[in-house]
């Protein structure tokens, strides 16, 4: 494990990555000098910087990447399929808009901020959001001293203002200028993560740590079977956080951050972003094996790209290890994915993969 500097959030991923990790699996803090000498195993690294130098000290070194956003990371995983991944630390913008449409329900028009370098970020945002009945603008920022005449065009358009990782815009130095003048035109700001909610921002979404340290041990497991890492991606659950000192100012009638979220989950299952994560059928069955101690078996979401079911794609993993290879557990888990009601195609399409 190669840390960020930061010496109370190492500890903590370093914490949660003990407890989900699998006991066979020893975690192991390495200094940089360290790092050039290391010739076995994967380097789980923390934010932009520690996958840098990991990078440049050891580039032979399969690296598993926390802490990272995908304009970062897509780059180095293009390059070198299955050595380099990342569980992905930005919040897709389709849910950061959809955040602020749960907020304003009768909002259809966002406003977006852009460098010319930056623009190329928003494209496919700009594409979706047709589907869920709201369309956004780009307003092109040329120079710092055109950032807040630029900024009042932009909310003068936008029913709010969505904002992105692009540092370029929303940084230390410009961050409070923005929620200021946002603020004196009765106009919220979502995003672009939830620290800049404590500074002023309405409302972000995040996954939370726990998500993320799950998705980098499925990462490791996948890693230790195949020797190969699956390509980046984000964390299946997403929370909300909210500014209500903010809401109450601008007398915004704020739901509860759990039902901001859920919304969310609603509008992008039924648009096909992701499958039905809420699913109550697969979370009131969670399922068991009595004749295996290797895992621990909890309703997961029905995910990935691919759409097969993250619990049946690990408990397949699991049921074909040599210790937890019995009949009854596939056949039990086939049937399980199979008798879904409500007939999605993640279940089909897992259901297929346990027939074959």
């Amino acid at each position: 494990f190669a840390g960020s500097g930061n010496a109370p959030l190492d500890q903590h991923l370093v914490q949660l990555l003990k407890v989900e990790l699998e006991p066979s699996i020893s975690l192991v803090e390495v200094t940089d000098e360290q790092l050039a000498a290391l010739d076995s195993g994967p380097i789980i690294t923390a934010g932009p910087s520690a996958f840098s130098r990991a990078r440049q000290a050891n580039r032979s070194a399969p690296i598993l990447a926390l802490l990272v956003d995908k304009s970062f990371i897509s780059g180095f995983a293009d390059r070198s399929p299955g050595q380099i991944t990342g569980v992905l630390y930005d919040v897709p913008l389709i849910r950061q808009a959809l955040t602020g449409k749960a907020i304003l329900p009768q909002a259809t028009k966002i406003a977006l901020l852009a460098t010319a370098d930056s623009v190329e970020l928003y494209e496919p945002l700009i594409d979706k959001l047709p589907t869920y009945g709201m369309s956004a603008r780009l307003f092109l920022v040329d120079d710092d001293d055109k950032l807040i005449p630029t900024l009042v065009r932009a909310l003068g358009y936008g029913d709010f203002l969505l904002a992105a990782p692009d540092s370029a815009i929303y940084n230390p130095r410009t961050i409070k200028h923005i929620l200021l003048t946002a603020y004196r035109r009765n106009q919220i700001v979502i995003g672009p993560t939830q620290a800049y909610v404590k500074a002023g921002s309405l409302a972000s979404s995040y996954a939370p740590f726990p998500e993320m340290i799950e998705m980098a041990d499925e990462f490791l497991t996948t890693y230790f079977e195949t020797g190969e890492f699956p390509s980046p991606s984000y964390p299946e659950n997403f929370r909300v956080e909210v500014n209500a000192q903010v809401a109450r100012s601008l007398n915004i009638p704020l739901p509860s951050r759990e039902d901001i979220a859920q919304r969310v989950d609603r509008q992008l299952t039924v648009n096909g972003e992701v499958a039905a994560r809420s699913c109550s059928w697969v979370r009131s069955r969670p399922l068991s094996c009595s004749s295996c101690s290797w895992c621990s078996l909890r309703p997961r979401a029905w995910s990935t790209p691919a759409g097969i079911c993250q619990t049946a794609a690990r408990c397949l993993r699991t049921a074909w290890r040599p210790r937890s290879s019995t009949p009854w557990f596939r056949v039990t888990l086939w049937h399980w994915i199979r008798s879904c009601p409500n007939h999605c195609d993640a279940a089909t399409q897992t259901g297929s993969v346990f027939q074959t």
